[in-house]
């Protein structure tokens, strides 16, 4: 099992993957408070954030739930009753047991 986190090797991976999902980046540095952000943008959604791998996970949030993200999920709580399991492809599937019920998932 591989284990993988936010380091410095991995802003340029997390923009490729955006680039590669079609979306436009624009990187930003604002003068006034020294932050710098990123942008995706793709029809006319925008996404930000203050770093790369922060902006692909709103992007993926966004393409998991779309518009109605914010009610897609009220609250999240680690879970026992959560099940995963990976394919020889390194495709993963599994369930998530909550109040609304069981949902399936995969990616």
């Amino acid at each position: 099992m591989a284990t993988l986190g936010e380091a410095g090797n991995t802003q340029s991976p997390a923009l490729m993957v955006l680039r590669l999902r079609g979306y436009r980046l624009r990187e930003s540095y604002n003068e006034q408070t020294g932050d710098l952000y990123y942008s995706a943008f793709k029809d006319s959604h925008e996404f930000v954030a203050f770093g790369a791998e922060a902006l692909l996970g709103i992007v993926s949030i966004w393409e998991t739930f779309g518009e109605d993200w914010q009610s897609a999920i009220h609250s999240f709580e680690f879970d026992e009753r959560e099940e995963f399991s990976e394919d020889a492809d390194g495709n993963v599937t599994g369930t998530i047991t909550d109040e609304n019920g069981i949902r399936q998932f995969s990616y």
